[in-house]
């Protein structure tokens, strides 16, 4: 076994030595070639480079015999060089300018290139020609002013095909219309047709628009005025159906511009000027208590005085002074009593407090809706001093 194992160290060893031989030869033979290849044309071809002389000093030379020519050595030949890919050139196209003389631009496109349209167009100039062809050099057909609207049927890159109706067609710079309407010149547009006039002569505004087009709504909603009207249609020239008073809860089904469909606690549907009630709690105003109206004191009847009999004796003065009695009218009867008139109320005194609530009715309240105007602000502020989210004296509120 340990010869064996001997044998092959020796033949592994043997093996590395031919590798390193094999190696050097290969590294040798690359070197030479290329040593080769940088030595010089002369020392390739055999001749030596002479080493140079000092110059010769000026002395008399005698004829030289004529020397064998050497041939020339021959210069390497160049590499060719690869012909360069010649560039393809596009032929030149004449190109019609875009502009005429003025700078307006001319229509590359013709007509039957155009892109089709179908809106309004409406001329924005002051003036613009309509022509036969989309170019300034085409014919004049028809002149429009500021406001005239066509069909534009087709557009290109600077001109638009215009229908003028009778089945003739023309052209227009594009941009001398406009998709967006224009009016003519000096004139006015016509007011929005309205069913009722915007306010009535006491300036409640009227309803607008048609009840078909209110905006849903289902929120509640209180009467905050001290009265209301609740009419069958939104302006005030419709039927009254209730009278609505502060308080009342209604449902808000709808609304426009100024008024609101509502509906009441007893199911009736009708109309009330939005600006009379609020989506905020609004309390109904206290009902005085009735009272009794005062029980007359009974009169009582003047009895006619007896007359006094003459007698002998005077009559002794009474110690009481008389009570005077009712003298009879001409009907018989006696006149009443006279009564005693009622004592003033004392006045409510005027502090800091009062004084703020009368300056902020007076210039809340509009004095085109007389006292209800008034009373509405004041009942405003008394809810909120009464409402729990509130503070609970009117300088806060």
């Amino acid at each position: 076994m340990k010869k064996r194992r001997k044998s092959d160290w020796i033949l592994l060893g043997v093996a590395a030595l031919l590798v390193a031989a094999t190696v050097a030869t290969w590294g040798w033979r690359s070197l030479a070639e290329t040593q080769r290849l940088v030595e010089p044309a002369d020392t390739t071809l055999g001749v030596s480079a002479a080493p140079a002389s000092p110059s010769p000093s000026p002395v008399a030379t005698q004829p030289t015999p004529p020397s064998t020519p050497v041939p020339a050595t021959p210069s390497p030949v160049p590499a060719t060089p690869t012909p360069a890919r010649p560039t393809p050139t596009l032929p030149q196209v004449s190109i019609t300018p875009m502009t005429d003389a003025q700078g307006i631009c001319q229509e590359p496109l013709s007509a039957d290139d155009f892109t089709a349209d179908q809106t309004v167009y409406y001329v924005k100039a002051f003036k613009a020609n309509i022509r036969s062809a989309p170019g300034t050099d085409a014919e004049i057909i028809q002149t429009a002013v500021m406001g005239d609207h066509f069909q534009r049927t087709g557009y290109g890159i600077c001109w638009s095909r215009l229908d003028l109706g009778d089945g003739k067609t023309g052209f227009i710079l594009t941009e001398l219309v406009t998709s967006e309407k224009i009016y003519p010149i000096n004139t006015k547009p016509d007011p929005e047709p309205t069913d009722q006039p915007q306010v009535d002569e006491n300036g409640i505004f009227q309803e607008p628009l048609p009840v078909a087009s209110f905006t849903p709504d289902q929120t509640r909603f209180y009467v905050k005025a001290y009265t209301a009207n609740l009419r069958q249609e939104p302006n005030t020239e419709s039927k009254i159906l209730a009278k609505l008073t502060m308080g009342d809860i209604l449902t808000r089904t709808g609304y426009g511009t100024y008024w609101s469909r509502v509906k009441t606690a007893d199911g009736t549907v009708g109309f009330v000027l939005t600006r009379l009630i609020s989506s905020s709690f609004v309390r109904a105003p206290a009902t005085p208590a009735p009272t009794a109206p005062p029980t007359p004191k009974p009169t009582p009847s003047a009895e006619p005085t007896p007359e006094p009999t003459r007698s002998a004796d005077p009559t002794p003065e009474p110690s009481n002074p008389p009570v005077p009695t009712a003298e009879p009218t001409s009907g018989g009867e006696p006149s009443p009593a006279p009564t005693a008139s009622p004592t003033p109320e004392p006045e409510p005194e005027e502090n800091a407090e009062f004084l703020e609530m009368a300056r902020i009715v007076a210039l809340e309240g509009h004095a085109a809706y007389g006292y209800d105007s008034y009373l509405a602000v004041a009942t405003v502020i008394m809810n909120q001093v009464d409402h729990r989210y509130f503070p609970d004296n009117v300088m806060d509120v």
